[in-house]
């Protein structure tokens, strides 16, 4: 079974290859309380057949490149299990393996109260997508603990083509929108990542939890003004950037790369 490899599929590929970025989706999900972590592996298997271009692997040939399935026996380390926490830490910036596949990858931490992460190819799902996975995900969960037998009968194999969407604006927006990119921020700058010099690093995600209380202020805040959690925390990051007075230049410069992070996180 083969898929099309996308404009955008090979936009995401160059990223990687010029260090833009590492194309990657990251999630954790923390329990209260322990999960069953073979009902678990069977759910995020069974995710590679819902979502066939999950368990495939992209093929690179002399120009063309496209999505290719691969077989399912290659799925058995799609999760892996850790009762430690580092070897958890350093799964959550690890990166999935476009040439081998699966297209996803987890990792349970078993505790008293687990942890799941998961990383997934951002050449084959954005985060809004990303997010319906998780929810798909959690309710493929929830079916196999009522009947482990349980097998779906559908899968989510559609059109992935740019076209749908192009087709729906008018020549002269084209235009405009072509027009307007050439104003676009992300262009050479000497300014750089603290770590980007480094011919060595470690990668890490930092996080911070907001407390119950402060986060429905928050949600009752972004639902009256019609804007969305990662409106709200990108308006923050501006801010907050603009009160250690750093210049416009250097605020559009480490807002640009670090947008999608926020994105990532807050799904």
């Amino acid at each position: 079974m083969r898929y099309n490899a996308e404009i955008f599929d090979q936009v995401q590929f160059l990223f990687s290859v010029t260090k833009f970025n590492d194309h990657q989706l990251h999630c954790v999900i923390k329990f209260e309380g322990k999960i069953n972590k073979y009902i678990m592996k069977k759910a995020t298997i069974l995710m590679l057949e819902v979502v066939p271009i999950l368990g495939s692997i992209y093929v690179t040939d002399k120009g063309h490149p496209y999505w290719e399935k691969i077989d399912a026996s290659r799925y058995e380390d799609v999760i892996i299990f850790t009762d430690y926490k580092v070897d958890f830490n350093s799964f959550i910036t690890s990166k999935t393996n476009e040439f081998d596949g699966p297209q996803m990858r987890a990792c349970l931490l078993t505790s008293c109260e687990d942890s799941l992460a998961i990383i997934m190819n951002h050449m084959v799902c954005d985060a809004a997508d990303f997010k319906k996975y998780l929810y798909l995900l959690s309710d493929l969960y929830s079916k196999l603990v009522k009947d482990s037998n349980y097998s779906p009968d559908y899968t989510i194999d559609r059109d992935r083509s740019l076209k749908r969407i192009n087709n729906q604006f008018k020549l002269k927006d084209k235009v405009k929108a072509l027009v307007l990119q050439n104003k676009e921020s992300n262009k050479s700058s000497s300014y750089k990542f603290p770590m980007s010099g480094e011919k060595e690093t470690t990668p890490f995600i930092s996080t911070h939890k907001i407390p119950k209380d402060r986060y429905l202020l928050i949600k009752k805040y972004y639902k009256k003004h019609n804007v969305t959690l990662n409106d709200v925390v990108l308006a923050a990051y501006y801010r907050v950037l603009y009160n250690m007075q750093m210049s416009p230049t250097k605020l559009m410069f480490f807002t640009f790369p670090l947008f999608t992070h926020i994105n990532l996180i807050m799904y």
